[in-house]
């Protein structure tokens, strides 16, 4: 079993160099017209980690928490939509049970497999995000299907304006 505190470090560095804000557990980044919202999160019913994601549509004031934002999920909802080619490049072919197994202290991943489907997740995480950080991508991107777990009725009306 690998230390929950070395692995929040591990996602610390990562997502540092994915350009996104912050410190510890929550990161952030800010565009013209949308802000994403990160938190690393322990389970309270094991030894798992969980990456909320949330998405709001006022950056001049975006929210501490991802459940405070207009959309949430969990990154693992939207691996299908940046774990192939051109968001992630490298070795690991990577799907949502890969970030699952990763986050979970108990799976049987050796040190290194877990840092590299961890490193690999939030590079792909960061590149998806840096082509979401306007109004209109994000529309694009729900019209294709993304970001189907949570939306508020009020950023759904948003999402479908034409």
């Amino acid at each position: 079993m690998h230390d929950i505190q070395e692995v929040k470090a591990a996602l610390a560095r990562d997502f540092r160099s994915a350009g996104f804000k912050g410190s510890r557990t929550i990161w952030n980044k800010v565009g013209a017209s949308v802000a994403w919202v990160c938190h690393i999160d322990r389970s309270a019913f094991g030894p798992q980690l969980y990456i909320d994601v949330g998405l709001t549509f006022d950056p001049d004031n975006p929210p501490r928490l991802p459940g405070d934002c207009d959309l949430i999920c969990r990154i693992e909802s939207l691996v299908p939509s940046f774990s192939t080619p051109p968001y992630a490049e490298g070795e690991f072919d990577l799907d949502s049970s890969d970030v699952y197994q990763a986050l979970d202290m108990d799976s049987t991943l050796y040190w290194g497999q877990r840092l590299g489907y961890l490193e690999v997740t939030i590079q792909a995480f960061g590149y998806y995000v840096d082509r979401r950080m306007t109004l209109d991508a994000v529309r694009d991107a729900h019209a294709a299907g993304e970001f189907r777990q949570y939306v508020s009725r009020e950023a759904r009306q948003l999402l479908e304006e034409h």
